[in-house]
């Protein structure tokens, strides 16, 4: 949404706009080696030949609506994916990775039982032990929440920054810098790397890091300790004199002045 909008230079959208950072979790991004999970992926999607294609559009549409209209399906072209006219999306990565990681559940399964029949909650206690390279990075699970460790997934940060020509501002949005992959599966600390020449710009327009905002001093309009002083050497002597004075009472009970006075606990 925030790439190439245009708004009134000052106004609140494009004041809100300025310096905003995106952070998002993406299948992978291929790598001038080559050598990751996610480039070899990748390898494969763009090698799908137009069986594939054929295969899309057959099963992707209802007999009823196999017309070739765009607008009510989309219909892919013969060389779609040698073309390479579509980028996998995290989706595609991280549903491969998940139906891999079952599958590796079900294959260990099947080894150690010598048998293909097993409960769907022994699946599931050896899917959340799966820990492999997979399309979208280094896959683990975690045993306590059995969700993907975020720790072994890509993550993208975003910065959108404005050029104002002629009292217009006009956005753009870049990729800033991305999860460093690491080989220590139980590493607990998630690196960073910055994209080469990108510097994260802020809502005041520079890269310099604003100052963190000061902590709120609360006036909490506390007596002086003076009057606190005074109030708590009153309440004391209240104290004192009640328990003097219930304490003669109590004596003197029998007393014909004082049961004549008829204090309650009389």
């Amino acid at each position: 949404f925030l790439n190439k909008n245009a708004s009134p230079a000052d106004s609140p959208m494009a004041i809100a706009s300025q310096g905003v950072g995106i952070l998002k979790a993406e299948g992978g991004r291929e790598t001038p080696e080559g050598n990751t999970g996610y480039d070899r992926f990748v390898k494969e999607w763009y090698s799908q030949g137009d069986d594939t294609v054929d295969y899309y559009n057959c099963v992707g549409h209802p007999a009823d609506n196999t017309v070739g209209d765009p607008t009510i399906y989309y219909q892919a072209e013969a060389g779609f994916f040698e073309e390479e006219i579509l980028i996998p999306t995290a989706g595609a990565t991280f549903i491969y990775d998940s139906v891999m990681a079952m599958g590796l559940a079900a294959c260990d399964l099947v080894e150690e039982n010598g048998s293909a029949y097993f409960s769907g909650t022994e699946l599931f206690d050896g899917f959340v032990q799966q820990s492999f390279e997979g399309a979208s990075g280094n896959v683990a699970i975690n045993p306590a929440t059995t969700s993907r460790d975020p720790k072994s997934a890509f993550f993208v940060l975003y910065n959108t920054d404005g050029t104002t020509k002629d009292g217009t501002t006009t956005f753009t949005v870049d990729t800033v810098s991305h999860t460093a992959r690491t080989q220590d599966p139980n590493a607990t600390i998630i690196s960073w790397a910055n994209m080469d020449g990108k510097e994260y710009v802020y809502s005041d327009g520079t890269t310099t890091f604003p100052q963190p905002i000061p902590a709120l001093e609360h006036n909490y309009n506390y007596l002086g300790p003076g009057v606190r002083g005074a109030g708590l050497a009153f309440a004391g002597l209240v104290f004192v004199t009640a328990v003097f004075f219930a304490s003669w009472t109590f004596r003197y009970r029998s007393t014909r002045v004082v049961r004549a006075s008829q204090p309650l606990f009389l």
